[in-house]
C-alpha cells in the first residue's frame, strides 16, 4: 500500500536544471486523494513557463551544448546515476505517481514500471559502450 503521508520536498517548476517559481508566482493546492487534505501549494505553470522550458530544452540540444558534446562514457555515467536515483527513490516516485493518477495505477504497478525504467537505462548504457 502506498504511503500517502509522504513529505513534499519540491513544489516549484523544474526548468533548465533548477527549481524555479512560476513566472506569475501563482500556486495551486494539491490534495491527498485518499482524504482530501492539503498536501502542498505547488507552482502553477502557464504559457510563459512552458516557453521557458521549451527554450531551455532547445538550448540543451544545440550543437554546442555540453550534452551534445559529452563523450559516451560520461553520458552513460549520468544515465547510470539517474537509474540509481530512480532505484533509491522508487517508493517516493511510486507514491507521487499514485497521487498524479488519482489512484488509477496500483502502487505495485508503479514500482514495476520504475524498476523497468531503471533496468532499461542500465541496458542502454551497456549498449552504448559496445
Amino acid at each position: 500500500m502506498a504511503n500517502l503521508n509522504q513529505e513534499i520536498k519540491y513544489t516549484k517548476l523544474f526548468i533548465n536544471n533548477e527549481f524555479v517559481e512560476s513566472v506569475t508566482k501563482k500556486t495551486f493546492v494539491t490534495s491527498n486523494p485518499a482524504n482530501g487534505k492539503k498536501l502542498a501549494d505547488v507552482a502553477e505553470g502557464d504559457k510563459d513557463d512552458v516557453n521557458l522550458a521549451v527554450e531551455a530544452a532547445k538550448k540543451a540540444f544545440k550543437e554546442s551544448s555540453e550534452w551534445r558534446n559529452m563523450d559516451q562514457s560520461a553520458r552513460a555515467r549520468l544515465m547510470h546515476k539517474l537509474a540509481d536515483l530512480i532505484d533509491r527513490d522508487s517508493d517516493i516516485i511510486a507514491n507521487v505517481s499514485l497521487w498524479i493518477m488519482e489512484n488509477l495505477l496500483k502502487w505495485r504497478n508503479s514500482m514495476f514500471i520504475l524498476f523497468n525504467v531503471a533496468s532499461l537505462l542500465c541496458w542502454l548504457c551497456r549498449q552504448n559502450s559496445r
